[in-house]
């Protein structure tokens, strides 16, 4: 995943990313989403979900440094984001419009309904992000 995808340039209409991204390091995500971008075409969109950071923080109760690194750690993640700084990286690599969206929910039909990880649906950021 963190080497060149398969895939022409300006080729795809959509891309699709859950709970993917945040298992790899800062240098090693921007490549992944930098490669999202490049393979979309003018106006393809990448729906991109992942445990939102500040969520995980206001569910920690208390709000201990054993919580918060299991939620960091625990399940394998490298870099975990807040809807802040995603909507940052997504527009250093290019992307335009950003669009918060909820599970499951899209305003393109063939990204409705593909969410698949329903219990994290309070958990994480998803966003749309349109090339």
């Amino acid at each position: 995943a963190t080497e060149s995808f398969p895939f022409d340039d300006n080729r795809m209409r959509f891309v699709f990313c859950e709970d993917f991204i945040e298992h790899f390091s800062q240098q090693d995500g921007l490549a992944i989403i930098a490669e999202c971008w490049r393979i979309l075409a003018a106006g393809g969109v990448f729906r991109l979900s992942t445990p939102g950071f500040d969520t995980i923080l206001r569910r920690m109760q208390p709000r201990s440094r054993v919580g918060i690194e299991f939620g960091h750690w625990g399940w394998g993640h490298r870099l975990l984001y807040t809807e802040e700084y995603l909507r940052f990286v997504l527009g250093q690599c290019g992307f335009g419009k950003i669009v918060r969206c909820a599970f499951g929910r899209s305003v393109h039909d063939e990204l409705r309904q593909i969410d698949a990880r329903g219990e994290q649906q309070d958990l994480n950021i998803i966003v749309e992000a349109t090339k």
